[in-house]
């Protein structure tokens, strides 16, 4: 049996790579989108770290990459601040030349907008028409936090506060579930340290999070799917500490009646026969049914959220607490995953008014 280490659970955000790492892995045009950045920021060097400035123009590239952006997304994460740091260098007209419209309409989304609230009403409004310009602002804001240690404490708490406010909702709308975890849970390190410390430490050590427990359950799980004739990869996530303890902020409960801790994901096969999800969901419940709370099933298969994600849950309690099985297909849990940085240009287009309205949502309730 694989050990796991405990620290592997949550979803790395590290995609920090050297120049020379990014550029064996790149294309053509990245390496020229990378020619492009490193002359207009030449001279430039970060504030917050000391490194040349065209590190970080790098590290949002490759975030972007490990998302499943597309290439115009990660050439714009290249470019994102040349032409507002530096219009006498290049122009918007100079991005269209060279790497065409959609990526000068990504840059331009993205200039002019500082980190205030005001200016963040520029990038939705602007993202409705594109919503790469989101990836690339998440991206770049995931980035500056991950590199604020040589900041102060009240600084750190106001780029947290922002952030919880504007880019965590605007992630989320867009199904970046795994980028909405990753910019929530920083913050919350900085707006609310002692109580961030605290919920860590209570999640790190619930029992549904030893990694003997997942593993059998996971092994469990797909064997008694493979007994019934089902073959199904069966998967793990891990609840962000914000998330869960906003969960039980407003529910008053505790984090042991909280089933998302940890959620088992069973993927069926075929992307086609939704049938398989519910099939898997019966199978699990002839063998876990004196455990189900059928308070807490949900069909969102039939009826998605309202940021599109796709799944259905049951919730069982075992002696370690309650779990949460989700059941969907492999594109479904890549989209519940990573949302639209999961899908092409082409998919996207199939149903762009669903994720515009997803996004506008977002800021007007």
């Amino acid at each position: 049996m694989t050990e796991i280490d405990n620290s592997s659970l949550r979803p790395k955000v590290e995609f920090v790579i050297s120049r020379e790492e990014f550029c064996a892995k790149s294309t053509l045009r990245l390496g020229k989108a990378l020619e492009e950045a490193s002359r207009v920021h030449e001279n430039d060097i970060r504030t917050s770290t000391g490194e040349p400035y065209i590190n970080h123009c790098i590290a949002v590239a490759e975030s972007l990459r490990e998302w499943g952006a597309d290439e115009d997304t990660q050439v714009a994460g290249l470019l994102h601040d040349t032409v507002e740091d530096h219009p006498d260098l290049i122009t918007l007209e100079d991005i269209v030349e060279k790497f065409g419209e959609r990526v000068a309409r990504i840059v331009f989304g993205l200039t002019g907008c500082n980190d205030d609230i005001k200016d963040q009403q520029k990038v939705v409004k602007e993202a409705q028409e594109e919503l790469s310009i989101v990836l690339v602002k998440c991206a770049d804001r995931l980035h500056n936090l991950m590199t604020m240690n040589g900041f102060d404490d009240e600084r750190k708490a106001a780029k947290g506060r922002e952030t919880l406010e504007v880019y965590v909702p605007m992630a989320e709308s867009l199904g970046l579930w795994q980028v909405k975890n990753a910019l929530a849970d920083i913050s919350f390190s900085f707006t609310e340290p002692a109580k961030y410390k605290k919920v860590r430490e209570y999640i790190d050590n619930d029992p549904r999070l030893n990694s003997d427990f997942i593993i059998r359950t996971k092994e469990r799980i797909k064997n008694i799917l493979k007994e019934a004739g089902l073959i199904a990869e069966v998967e793990h996530q891990v609840g962000g500490y914000w998330e869960l303890s906003e969960k039980q902020r407003k529910s008053g409960k505790w984090f042991v009646d909280i089933t998302d801790v940890v959620s088992f994901r069973v993927i069926t096969g075929d992307e086609y026969n939704l049938g398989e999800c519910y099939r898997a969901m019966g199978i699990i419940r002839t063998k876990f049914g004196e455990s189900i709370r059928l308070e807490r099933s949900d069909d969102f298969i039939a009826v998605p959220a309202k940021n599109l994600y796709s799944a259905l849950h049951d919730s069982y309690r075992f002696q370690q607490g309650i779990i949460e099985v989700a059941f969907t297909t492999r594109k479904r849990e890549d989209f519940n995953n990573r949302g639209v940085a999961s899908l092409s240009q082409e998919e996207l287009a199939v149903d762009i008014e669903k994720y515009r309205s997803c996004l506008k949502q977002a800021f007007s309730e």
